[in-house]
C-alpha cells in the first residue's frame, strides 16, 4: 500500500509546496488512479499520507473521500479517461458515487486541459459530509453525501445510432439537450443498472470556455439516477447516485434551456 504513496511523493512536486493548487491535486489524482493498487479497498488509505500534506497547506478545508470542501464543485467534474470502456466498481463499496474513488480507472479532470477556463458555476454547495472508516480524516470512508442546489431537469437514455459492428451509441435527450452518453461504469449498461428509456436527472454544474480556435462554451452536467424521492426521510430531499459526466456545447448536442433550481442529495 505504501509503495504507491512513496512513488507519488517522489514524483509529484506539489507535496513540498506550501500552497497546493486545485490543478496540482487533480494532476495527482490523475497520476495516482493510473497505478495498480493491489487491494482495492486501499485506494483512499494509500493516498492518505499525501492528503495530509495537502491538508496542511489548506487550513480549514475538509477532505471528503478524495475531494476537498473548498473546491468541491470543481472537484466533482471528473470523468474516466481512456479506461472508461472497461471501468468498474470495486467488489465492495468504497466511496460515494460523487467521488472518483468509487470507481476503478484512470481519472481525468476538466481543469487539466490548458485551453479550458472556468466561466461559471451553476450549482451551489449546501452541505457535504463523510463517515470515516477509522480515526484517520484522510483515510477510508463508510458513507458520504453532498447536498446541492442547482438547475435540474429530466433526460431520457436512448440509442441514436450504431457504429461499425453494430455497437450502439448511447445518448440522452431532454430540455433541448441531445448529447452522447458514456456511463462512469461501463457495466451499468449491461447489468440492468441503466436501461434504454430510463429517465435520469441532469444537473448542470458549470460552464467552461475552450480557448482553442473555433471552440464554443461548454457546459458540464452530472447524470444522476434517483434512489429515493425523499418522502420517507427526515430531510425530504430526493436522493440520487451519480452515473455519468456529460458535456454539451453548440457543436455537440446544444445546451439545455433554463431549468428550475432544486435541492438534491447525492450519495
Amino acid at each position: 500500500m505504501n509503495i504507491s504513496s512513496r512513488r507519488l511523493e517522489n514524483h509529484w512536486p506539489g507535496t513540498s509546496h506550501q500552497n497546493v493548487s486545485p490543478k496540482a491535486w487533480y494532476s495527482l489524482v490523475s497520476e495516482y488512479t493510473r497505478l495498480n493498487i493491489t487491494y482495492e479497498q486501499d485506494l483512499l488509505p494509500a493516498l492518505s499520507g499525501i492528503a495530509k500534506k495537502v491538508r496542511q497547506s489548506r487550513p480549514g478545508d475538509v477532505y471528503l473521500a478524495g475531494l476537498w470542501g473548498d473546491t468541491l464543485l470543481r472537484d466533482l467534474v471528473w470523468y474516466l479517461g481512456a479506461s472508461r470502456k472497461s471501468s468498474r466498481r470495486p467488489s465492495k463499496w468504497r466511496a460515494p458515487s460523487w467521488s472518483w474513488a468509487s470507481l476503478d480507472g484512470a481519472i481525468v479532470y476538466q481543469d487539466l486541459f490548458p485551453s479550458f477556463h472556468l466561466l461559471e458555476l451553476h450549482t451551489t454547495l449546501v452541505d457535504a459530509s463523510v463517515t470515516l472508516a477509522g480515526v484517520d480524516p484522510t483515510g477510508g470512508v463508510t458513507a458520504g453525501q453532498i447536498i446541492l442546489d442547482g438547475p435540474l431537469f429530466d433526460v431520457e437514455l436512448y440509442v441514436k445510432d450504431r457504429i461499425l459492428g453494430g455497437f450502439p451509441r448511447y445518448y440522452v435527450r431532454g430540455n433541448s439537450l441531445d448529447v452522447r452518453f458514456t456511463p462512469d461504469c461501463s457495466g451499468d449498461l449491461h447489468d440492468g443498472t441503466l436501461r434504454l428509456g430510463d429517465r435520469l436527472a441532469c444537473l448542470r454544474v458549470a460552464t467552461w470556455k475552450d480557448r482553442g480556435q473555433g471552440s464554443s462554451d461548454m457546459s458540464v452536467y452530472l447524470a444522476l439516477k434517483l434512489i429515493s424521492d425523499g418522502s420517507t426521510t427526515q430531510d425530504r430531499l430526493p436522493t440520487y447516485r451519480r452515473v455519468a459526466h456529460i458535456v454539451g456545447d453548440e457543436e455537440f448536442g446544444g445546451k439545455s434551456t433554463k431549468a428550475p433550481t432544486r435541492r438534491i442529495k447525492i450519495i
